[in-house]
């Protein structure tokens, strides 16, 4: 593998594991925010 498509993969991965992550936060949130009301 070349240098930058190395790096593009990390960054791709990173940004996939941002969505999860604020998805992960975000769902709880909401539910909770459901069962308040």
């Amino acid at each position: 593998m070349h240098a930058s498509s190395w790096k593009l993969f990390l960054e791709c991965l990173r940004v996939v594991h941002l969505l999860v992550w604020c998805k992960t936060r975000l769902i709880p949130i909401r539910t909770l925010k459901l069962t308040v009301k």
